[in-house]
């Protein structure tokens, strides 16, 4: 268990960083579930806020290959000219990182915690649910734009800081192992019978995407990791994306992996209404729009092909994860009653079978925003 930091003890790691001057408060911010963050104020005439955060070791073991990450894409991106991107107005904006007194880009304290120390990124916000497809459409844009920015990046350069994550194939077998293991001892439970049959029913979209990466269909890229709705921050004043946060995962894979994950995120309702879909088709149309206008250019027919297996894999991915952490006592995602996991697995199947009502629909669109951005790029001088 790692222990709590309070804002005292953590003041005093902020110390050792060189900010953009002195240290007036320090405050516990946000409700992110993996790092410990908090934001401080400084006595400044410019950056007066830092964001200070402890890297969660139990989720990366190896926070210095986080960090050499972290450095080696901002250093990227800073130096980087801008590319021609026929549908953002403005470059994504990024954090930058203070050094250590001793020059470092973290700080092991005395307990062998890692911290981290990086400009705050102001006058923006997070939203929880997609309000509207201007909102929508923004996110596909800064993905794309974040794609983008890294095309030219290698991605053998970057650590793989959570080996085996979006790796489905990984998820099942490690799904099937704990269902093994608890076979003789678990409760009798409808919920969880369902569950398991939802997952053999689906086993066959299971390795679609690994498959395309084994065959050399779907190429290597870097990958943001973890691009849900809440780690986009608008702007305050409209319903433009300013900057992609949570860099902790950035690492190679596949594209899809963040495309599904990005659209699944967005475009689930959350009503709950029994005439309603569980996946908004009209929030994912306007999301692949916007991304497909960014990598036009980059993107292979194989990729385009594959946008549906993304779509329809990452919430039964997530799904599946939600069981295995049920069968192995509620261990990695945090519940406050015995079967909420199953719950969150039920929804996400729910979510997979909406899809897949939806599929002819799904496919048309894609293959219809293909078609265009393959008429564009032909047109384009670029």
């Amino acid at each position: 268990m790692v222990s709590e930091i309070d804002p005292a003890s953590a003041r005093a790691i902020a110390e050792q960083f060189v900010l953009a001057g002195a240290i007036l408060e320090v405050e516990r911010f946000g409700d992110g579930l993996i790092n410990d963050t908090f934001l401080v104020t400084v006595d400044s005439a410019g950056e007066q806020r830092a964001i200070l955060q402890r890297i969660n070791q139990h989720v990366f073991l190896h926070p210095g290959q986080v960090m050499d990450n972290l450095e080696q894409l901002l250093d990227y991106v800073e130096k980087r000219p801008s590319p021609r991107q026929p549908e953002s107005t403005k470059r994504l904006a990024f954090p930058r990182l203070y050094r250590t007194k001793a020059a470092e880009n973290h700080l092991i304290d005395q307990q062998g915690n890692c911290w981290r120390a990086m400009s705050y990124i102001e006058q923006t916000q997070t939203l929880e649910t997609i309000q509207n497809s201007d909102q929508a459409y923004a996110v596909g844009l800064a993905l794309g734009q974040f794609h983008r920015l890294l095309s030219d990046l290698e991605p053998a350069s970057l650590h793989d800081t959570l080996p085996g994550f979006h790796i489905a194939p990984g998820y099942y077998q490690q799904y099937q192992q704990r269902l093994n293991e608890r076979a003789s001892t678990l409760p009798s439970s409808a919920q969880l019978d369902q569950c398991c049959s939802f997952i053999e029913q689906h086993r066959s979209l299971i390795d679609r995407l690994e498959d395309g990466k084994q065959n050399g269909r779907l190429p290597p890229r870097i990958i943001h990791g973890d691009p849900k709705l809440n780690n986009f921050l608008f702007a305050q004043t409209s319903d433009q994306v300013v900057s992609m946060i949570d860099l902790d995962t950035v690492k190679p894979g596949l594209i899809h992996y963040d495309i599904g994950d990005c659209v699944r995120s967005c475009s689930a309702e959350r009503d709950g209404s029994a005439d309603a879909e569980a996946f908004n088709i009209v929030t994912a149309q306007a999301i692949l729009i916007a991304y497909c206008s960014e990598m036009a250019t980059l993107l292979t027919e194989p990729e385009y092909d594959a946008l549906y297996d993304a779509i329809v894999l990452l919430p039964l991915e997530l799904g599946i994860r939600f069981v295995t952490d049920h069968l192995s006592g509620d261990g990695y995602f945090k519940v406050t009653r015995s079967g909420e996991n199953l719950l969150r697995a039920a929804r996400q199947f729910d979510i997979v079978a909406s899809i897949e009502r939806q599929q002819s629909a799904i496919q048309a669109m894609i293959q219809q925003i293909a078609h265009n951005q393959k008429n564009r790029t032909e047109r384009s001088p670029l």
